[in-house]
């Protein structure tokens, strides 16, 4: 007899195995589009310019300098990383290998607040001013926080396998929907914005995700007849809760999730409570360690006093029905496209767009409930309607908690591949060759590709230069206080001869060595030969639009000035530059490259300025 090995592949088996690689092809080209998209976003959107982000790196970095957890209190001055220091550690343990190779004086995240951003009452998207550090090549912390991203980025590819994975076991006779529902995940514009940011989201998304794949294998291995392969399933599912309970503590909403997979199995009530029980103790093995902590440290095994103190100080308030009709219009832009601090938003017309693409997804999938694949896969479509129920009745608890900041998309984004898979169904049903479903995608894919030039990048102001050489310059002094290593002037372009009544252009090169802790003003000083000042300039760097307390270290900025010389007799005219407190009147100090202290201005040089001629 001729071994298997030599036996000739049937026709159709072997357009089955073709299928079979083709498909795979095609989801990896997904992941990898997704990934790409992922890191091309995480390089145009500027450092800090997404929802707490600063705050999340701030706690990777923290593990590494100090190797212990951190405390969250009340006051952000005490707190060791103020805002998210009440988070489990899991996702910032997995960015320690792009945080703990930064030498101790590298490991400092300064970000230069901006007086102007919209939250605090201003009208400009950015919460931060853009850096130097942010401008190619990357090095130091920047570096790290790249890289941070790009660990972001891998995140998402793996939840976007995870959908595709999901609809594939979901119904595995309609082959156009694991494409379909991991292309809505891959391309959506909020999606990528998400994993092109630094946060805990990423990795409980893609945790999470991977509950809701082990809760669908839950309900359709009932064919599978040994015993320990009817196990696997709920083993895997509470290794992985146990693992989003020490990402997040918005994880708790999915603990009834592979819950309720076992019980649609119907195998009985003794085995429902075995798998149960094994589910659940995975989960508290791996996770009991962080609620013992909290208990410890804060009181209260949640550690929910220390969350409200920072998010919720005033507790639950009342809630109208206008509240609720801007919450959710709200959850529905910020599910599709609503960037930065929640500060950047695309058109109208596009997050009505998706409100029609939606409701034609719930008129499918309606329409649908007839059909034969549906009719045989009811506990699937019972586990995916309840992993949306159970994400949506979080975001609501906690909007009523922590009010309009909660109502936001990304708290929807852990069940990604459950509500993918049913749009995608409904949008497969609705309309004749799934014309529905492809035009989504075919939008979702123009606004990935455009919307980072388009609208992201040109929306954030940059007032920094590259990194210059150690050289530049033509003039030096360092302003400071005495025990601070403040700022560099580093170059002085001015004119050496003027006209009388001459407006002269003065520009000005800095270079921040640290960050300064209030805005000061720059004074620019022509002076006679007696000492007597005979014209002036006093402003802020870039006449206010960039304080020097937004600068951080290692910026370079290009700060010009101008001077009216109206009045001013011909002669010769000495320039001094100083920078001081208009609320203190008090100078900063001058050092040279010695560190010695020389004064509180700096002699730029001479101007000549000459007689205007009569026909002038």
């Amino acid at each position: 007899m001729a071994s298997l090995a030599h036996k000739p592949i049937a026709g159709s088996q072997r357009h089955l195995l073709s299928g079979v690689t083709a498909d795979r092809w095609l989801a990896a080209l997904i992941v990898a589009l997704h990934v790409t998209l992922a890191l091309v976003w995480s390089v145009v959107v500027p450092l800090g310019e997404g929802p707490d982000e600063p705050a999340h790196m701030r706690y990777a970095i923290f593990l590494a300098e100090a190797g212990s957890l951190p405390v969250q209190r009340a006051a952000p001055e005490v707190s060791d990383v103020p805002g998210e220091g009440h988070q489990p550690p899991l996702a910032y343990w997995l960015l320690q290998p792009v945080t703990r190779w930064l030498p101790p004086e590298e490991r400092l995240l300064e970000v230069g607040a901006n007086p102007e951003f919209r939250l605090s009452g201003g009208d400009e998207p950015n919460a931060f001013f853009r850096s130097t550090r942010d401008i190619w090549p990357y090095a130091g912390v920047a570096l790290a926080w790249h890289l941070a991203r790009g660990v972001s980025a891998l995140l998402g590819g793996i939840t976007v396998l995870l959908t595709w994975l999901t609809a594939r076991r979901c119904f595995p006779g309609l082959r156009w929907l694991a494409p379909g529902a991991a292309a809505i995940v891959a391309l959506n514009p909020q999606v990528l914005f998400s994993h092109a940011l630094v946060s805990n989201d990423p990795l409980l998304i893609a945790l999470v995700s991977g509950l809701v794949y082990a809760s669908v294998a839950i309900v359709t291995q009932r064919q599978e007849a040994e015993i320990r392969r009817q196990i696997r399933w709920p083993a895997v599912a509470g290794v992985l809760l146990g693992l989003a309970l020490i990402t997040k503590q918005s994880a708790l909403a999915f603990v009834p999730l592979p819950l309720l997979a076992v019980l649609l199995r119907r195998d009985g009530l003794g085995r429902w409570l075995r798998e149960s029980a094994l589910v659940l103790g995975l989960a508290v093995v791996i996770s009991f360690w962080w609620y013992l902590r909290n208990l410890r440290v804060y009181g209260d095994w949640l550690g929910l006093e220390s969350f409200q103190q920072t998010f919720a100080p005033g507790g639950i308030g009342e809630f109208t029905l206008r509240d609720w009709n801007g919450g959710f219009w709200g959850l529905l832009r910020s599910s599709w496209g609503t960037f930065g601090w929640l500060t950047l938003p695309m058109n109208d017309g596009a997050y009505w767009a998706f409100a029609a693409f939606l409701a034609l997804g719930a008129i499918g999938l309606l329409a649908a409930l007839g059909a034969g694949w549906w009719r045989a896969r009811l506990d699937v479509a019972v586990v995916l309607a309840g992993a949306v129920g159970l994400a949506f009745a979080w975001t609501i608890m906690f909007a009523l908690v922590a009010g309009a900041v909660a109502w936001q998309g990304r708290f929807l984004f852990p069940v990604l591949p459950a509500l993918a898979v049913l749009l995608a169904c409904g949008l497969g049903a609705i309309l004749p060759r799934r014309s529905a479903l492809w035009t989504l995608i075919g939008l979702l894919l123009a606004l990935a590709i455009l919307l980072p030039r388009g609208l992201i990048g040109p929306s954030y102001q940059s007032y920094v230069l590259p990194t210059q050489p150690a050289t530049t310059g033509n003039i030096y002094g360092r302003f400071d206080i005495g025990w601070k290593r403040g700022i560099e002037l580093r170059n002085v372009e001015m004119p050496r001869e003027a006209l009388t009544g001459d407006t002269i252009d003065v520009t000005l090169f800095w270079h921040a060595l640290e960050q300064m802790e209030k805005p000061r003003t720059i004074f620019l000083h022509v002076l006679d030969d007696g000492g007597e000042i005979v014209a002036e300039a006093n402003a802020q760097p870039l006449d206010g639009k960039f304080p020097i307390n937004g600068w951080v270290r290692g910026d370079w900025i290009r700060d010009p000035k101008q001077i009216e010389l109206a009045g001013v007799a011909p002669g010769t005219y000495r320039l001094e530059i100083g920078v001081w407190d208009e609320a203190t009147t008090q100078r900063l100090g001058v050092y040279d490259r010695d560190n010695k202290l020389f004064g509180d201005r700096i002699d730029a040089g001479t101007i000549v300025v000459k007689q205007r001629p009569a026909s002038q």
